[in-house]
């Protein structure tokens, strides 16, 4: 081949074996001339060539020459989307558009008729008007992109419709099918041009080879992507105009259940991947012909009338049940040798597809005959007589869910106990929980690294307390200077198994102040949540207004206290200070009345008298 078109070689013809490439740059006449003049050499060889094979039109351009006449207005959208792209490059697109546009505005009725048939007939004959490609040049950065910039040009393009079995891959894999199938008939020249980039819209394709768990499905794609030297690259789908609107026309969609494409979306009770390969083939050399149905006797099977039509139903059509019940009716030796069967057949599915509900299945559950016999027993009265796939499952989650079964269950187990929360303290401050964070950074000339948190389980009023240790001895002397000559001794307090908190020490000054010591079960901080809680917000705060060097958390303490104590309680709806004082502390003031100290005095007691009210409405919860 190279020897015939040794003077024309890398002129405006190109041969590998025996495939032929000519291309030019000038005019149609021209490129027609060059043509004319490879096929003489050719002939006068005694070369022959394949009409069928040979192509003497741009490929790429019969997507758009078969673009079929639009039937609503979501396919005009479509169009004029994918069109407006390259408006900049068509003569007179608003003129030519006018009559499609027209069909766009609201409240206009879609007529299809003469005058927008021409448009868009005009406007496909426009797309295909030279230039539409420009040659591909493997020394230039190579994008695979799915639209041309201005800086850009289009080299190739490729469409391929979906088969059946490809329609039901998921979203990633149907993405991935795409850049497979490029990869296929661009293979020679993607693999010479070095390192180029391959756009998408779908942006799990960018993580597609670090993956570590791929399907064999992706992990065969991943043996061919890894001969190529690309750059998976996202791009929002909303600049991929062109190839949307090529991959979306209306005539390449599913038009109805017929649709081959859809056959593989319908419902039914067994797939065919569970039918075993010789089955299946007994069933295609079968003939269609029913004509046994009308001579075998009817089987009484299910004492449900509508179970019991569609088992008939369902023997009228299998033609292979129909056979092998014959052989056993006839009390034949063996099954006939077209059946490929071994074994007495003693399950039939009935494949009823929508008219067979999952309930219609399992309805013997619900009969008075088994009396919901529970999960294990309900499966095996199913299993006799029906099988699909994730039966077990399924079978499992409906009598969980039933609730006859669920008033009717014997209880085996000894009783949960009743959530007993703690009582609602009568009066604040009588009743205390407290907590201690720890690990802190040193702060103060004493480097202490302790903050005790005291919390009042009625106002939820807090109090802060930087401690060297967490020694009991010390912790009586603070308790006494900052809680005692202030609120006085609480009747019970609130903490954990701490060995300060149950030491002997803390426990004879308990016993000596007449308080009551209630520790919380071991290894559940859920038993007072107030101080776990309380830490949670004051650690925030320290963190908001903290130095870079953390040392002087203790000198915000004082602060952070009157800021806890003035935000409103989720339980009482009030802040604990305003429930021990009667007023508010306002971070900006504002100059008001005066309001008389007698009504802060009269408003005291109504104000405890509302916390309890909350306090038992949020316990009852």
């Amino acid at each position: 081949m190279n020897s015939v078109l040794r003077e024309w070689l890398d002129d405006f013809v190109t041969a590998y074996l025996d495939d032929v490439l000519i291309y030019s740059s000038g005019s149609k006449a021209d490129h027609e001339a060059k043509v004319r003049r490879v096929l003489q050499a050719l002939a006068d060889a005694g070369l022959h060539l394949d009409p069928a094979k040979c192509e003497f039109s741009v490929q790429e351009q019969r997507a758009i020459r078969e673009w079929e006449a639009l039937t609503t207005v979501k396919g005009v959208r479509s169009f004029l989307g994918f069109a407006n792209y390259y408006r900049i490059f068509i003569p007179d697109y608003a003129k030519i558009t006018q009559s499609l546009d027209a069909l766009l505005k609201k409240g206009t009725a879609f007529r299809w008729g003469r005058a927008e048939n021409e448009a868009f007939q005009e406007l496909k004959r426009r797309f295909c008007e030279s230039p539409v490609l420009k040659q591909w040049d493997p020394s230039l950065l190579t994008f695979w992109r799915r639209i041309a910039q201005a800086t850009h040009w289009e080299a190739s393009c490729r469409r391929k419709r979906l088969s059946p079995a490809e329609y039901n891959y998921p979203i990633h894999d149907k993405e991935m099918l795409a850049i497979m199938r490029c990869l296929d008939n661009w293979n020679a020249e993607l693999r010479s041009c070095g390192p180029f980039t391959i756009l998408t819209d779908h942006r799990n394709l960018e993580y597609f080879m670090t993956r570590q768990k791929l399907t064999e499905r992706q992990s065969r794609w991943a043996a061919e992507l890894s001969q190529f030297d690309f750059k998976l690259e996202y791009r929002p789908g909303s600049e991929a105009v062109v190839p949307d609107a090529l991959s979306r026309r209306e005539q390449d969609k599913p038009q109805g259940i017929d649709d081959e494409r859809e056959q593989g979306r319908m419902i039914q009770l067994i797939p065919d991947s569970a039918i075993p390969s010789s089955t299946r083939a007994c069933i295609n050399a079968m003939s269609s012909d029913c004509s046994e149905a009308s001579t075998l006797p009817k089987m009484k099977v299910f004492e449900v009338a509508d179970l019991q039509q569609l088992w008939d139903e369902t023997v009228a059509k299998d033609s292979i049940f129909r056979a092998a019940y014959k052989a056993v009716r006839d009390r034949e030796r063996a099954f006939p040798p077209s059946l490929g069967l071994k074994i007495q057949i003693s399950e039939c599915a009935i494949d009823a597809g929508k008219r067979l509900t999952f309930r219609d299945r399992i309805w013997s559950h619900d009969s008075v005959a088994t009396g919901h016999p529970g999960r294990e027993g309900t499966l095996a009265i199913v299993a006799r007589r029906f099988y699909w796939p994730g039966q077990s499952q399924l079978v499992r989650r409906y009598v969980a869910n039933c609730d006859t079964c669920g008033r009717a269950h014997i209880w085996r187990q000894s009783k949960r106990g009743f959530l007993k929360p703690l009582p609602i303290p009568d009066r604040p401050r009588s009743h205390l929980s407290m907590d201690f964070i720890t690990d802190l950074p040193p702060t103060g000339p004493s480097k202490a690294r302790y903050l005790w948190v005291i919390v009042d389980r009625l106002t939820k009023a807090v109090t802060l307390e930087v401690m060297d240790n967490m020694e009991a001895e010390p912790c009586a002397n603070r308790f006494l200077q900052c809680h005692y000559r202030f609120h006085g001794m609480p009747r019970s307090i609130v903490s954990d198994r701490g060995s300060n908190w149950l030491s002997r020490f803390w426990k004879r000054f308990c016993r000596l102040a007449g308080v009551t010591q209630k520790l919380s079960t071991a290894y559940h901080p859920q038993t007072d949540g107030g101080p776990e809680r309380m830490n949670q917000e004051i650690e925030a705060y320290l963190r908001a207004y903290v130095s870079y060097v953390q040392d002087d958390w203790g000198e915000l303490l004082p602060a952070a206290q009157l800021a806890l104590n003035n935000r409103e309680s989720a339980a009482t709806k009030i802040s604990p200070f305003f429930a021990e004082h009667g007023y508010h502390v306002d971070p900006i003031s504002v100059e008001e009345s005066e309001e008389p100290p007698s009504n802060n005095k009269k408003r005291l007691p109504t104000q405890s008298d509302s916390l309890r009210s909350d306090l038992n409405t949020q316990s009852r919860r």
